[in-house]
């Protein structure tokens, strides 16, 4: 099979060009990431067909969400979010609450469709989508920063392990899924372990040193490795690949005590791999693959896109009150918008959904279409609403929970 890298070539295009088309209109506050699905469905087939997935795409899209989830890991900060572990996971499971009742209502509105997929669906946040977003904010080490992180992070992982579980191509019963989530912790337990033995050797990071800033760039190779083996893990036992992938970040950041992972020059290495190339490439792949034209073949789901998006506000907006404690109703506000900020779990939904016959084409399609409207929507305004010029993260003086 011969390959052709014509859509690479149109995407890395659309991911040079989407940044200077965003700043032409500066008031509208569109972040890069939600400009870069929108050219995708522009020249995707669902636009002008300009540009269609072919292999390359489906594997560069998928390693760039598996590498945006890594480095989403290594943003967070779990000692920042030390005593508030109860608050997060407790809005999560009111989203859980608040999902299966609006998923029921979607029941009524049509029954072919599953009141739990539809539930699972809304339960989720898009980590990746919120990560660039708190990034170019300057709030990645902030409190703030870290609480929407860490929020934004269980509905991503809690969602995936639901659809697991609940939901398998594969076959598997639920039992089974149960049992493999088990074998998974285990083998990252077991990984992280091995992991932490080798950063306290004084050898191996004496010669990760030396040869950081040589045509080896042993560092940066190292930490790929970390990446592709939590992939690998992941994968074969029937996971998504960013379940891995975000657990090896997360575990790389757990296990940095001295602050190593902070040095300016291997974060820019690492970053400049993920977002000057895979990243992007995975948000423009987004935007192509969404198929608008089973909306329109049924147009009564159409009004379907307006009710999951308000369906969205309620499940991951609201349980956002809970934060009111700890911050002013802005930065609740601006939390609850980035939480509803959803799309790529909704591709995943709409994927299994329709083998399953869990949902119709149509239904599908307005799912993934209401992630669309949330990406454009929610993020521009939450970057409206934070504090020019002053650190969001002021005023954390409230003791931990």
């Amino acid at each position: 099979m011969e390959l052709t890298f014509n859509g690479v070539l149109y995407v890395s295009i659309i991911a040079v060009l989407a940044p200077f088309v965003a700043s032409l209109a500066p008031k509208l506050r569109m972040p890069a990431v939600a400009l870069e699905i929108l050219i995708g469905m522009a020249v995707g087939p669902s636009g002008l067909d300009w540009v269609s997935m072919d292999v390359p795409l489906n594997v560069l899209g998928t390693i760039g969400l598996a590498y945006l989830l890594f480095l989403a890991g290594l943003e967070l900060d779990l000692t920042i979010l030390q005593g508030r572990f109860c608050r997060l996971f407790g809005a999560w499971a009111v989203t859980c609450a608040l999902a299966l009742a609006v998923g029921y209502g979607f029941h009524l509105i049509d029954l072919h469709d599953s009141t739990l997929i539809v539930a699972v669906a809304l339960t989720a946040t898009s980590l990746g989508l919120v990560v660039p977003i708190i990034h170019e904010a300057g709030e990645s080490r902030s409190q703030f920063g870290q609480t929407v992180l860490g929020a934004c992070s269980i509905g991503e992982f809690g969602s995936l392990l639901l659809l697991s579980i609940l939901f398998s191509t594969t076959g598997s019963t639920t039992s089974t899924q149960i049992f493999l989530v088990g074998v998974f912790v285990v083998a990252a337990t077991v990984l992280g372990l091995t992991l932490a033995r080798l950063n306290r050797s004084a050898a191996v990071w004496s010669t990760l040193e030396r040869f950081a800033e040589t045509s080896s760039q042993l560092t940066v190779r190292a930490m790929i490795v970390v990446l592709l083996l939590f992939l690998v893990v992941a994968t074969r036992l029937g996971f998504e690949a960013i379940l891995g992938t975000f657990v090896a970040g997360a575990l790389l950041k757990f296990l940095d005590h001295e602050g190593k992972l902070d040095d300016p020059r291997l974060k820019a290495k690492i970053e400049a791999i993920g977002y000057g190339f895979l990243v992007p490439i995975f948000f423009i792949t987004s935007g192509i693959q969404v198929d608008l034209s089973a909306l329109f073949d049924r147009p009564k789901s159409l009004l379907l896109i307006p009710l999951l998006v308000v369906g969205l506000l309620i499940t991951r907006g609201l349980p956002a009150l809970l934060y009111r404690p700890l911050f002013d109703n802005r930065r609740v506000l601006v939390a609850g918008l980035l939480q509803g900020t959803t799309l790529s779990f909704m591709v995943i939904v709409a994927s299994v959904a329709t083998q399953l016959n869990d949902l119709d084409k149509a239904t599908a399609a307005a799912l993934v279409a209401a992630g669309v409207v949330s990406v454009l929507l929610f993020p521009p305004i939450a970057v409206g609403l934070l504090p020019k010029g002053e650190s969001i993260a002021a005023d954390w003086d409230e003791p931990a929970e």
